[in-house]
């Protein structure tokens, strides 16, 4: 039994030939690497799709016979399905471009602020006028 619908992606079959004994456990493992070249291709940036994987044992009918006490004596099929769903990058670029000039927006009207406050004067200058002031009221030159 082997379903395939590769009408939207390419399908993958792999075949192992093994010899098994009686009361022996076999295990494979199979990896791959999935793109999302062909969601691309047609135009989505984002999709779910079901990955479905198949696993059946198939062998010489006329020369052997499955024998199963918890089944009907037909050999297993094994299905797993995966839902996967392809997400795009995050692009940032606005998000850190609005954040700078918003904080350097945010930055000028804090400053003009200040400023407008009487923040930024100098109390230097004030004190030396006041020196001054009180230098020329006590030691002013007498005439005589």
């Amino acid at each position: 039994m082997l379903n395939k619908d590769c009408s939207v992606a390419t399908c993958r079959v792999f075949r192992c030939s093994a010899f098994m004994e009686r009361n022996w456990d076999k295990t494979y493992t199979i990896a791959a690497n999935i793109s999302s070249r062909w969601i691309e291709q047609i135009g989505l940036s984002s999709a779910k799709f079901i990955l479905t994987s198949t696993a059946s044992l198939e062998y010489n009918k006329n020369q052997y016979i499955f024998f199963s006490t918890t089944s009907n004596n037909e050999p297993p099929v094994r299905m797993i399905e995966a839902e996967v769903e392809v997400f795009p990058k995050p692009d940032f670029t606005k998000e850190i471009v609005g954040g700078s000039l918003g904080g350097l927006a945010f930055l000028a009207l804090l400053t003009a602020g200040l400023y407008k406050a009487g923040f930024f004067k100098s109390k230097y200058k004030d004190m030396i006028n006041a020196e001054e002031a009180a230098g020329a009221e006590g030691h002013a030159p007498t005439e005589g």
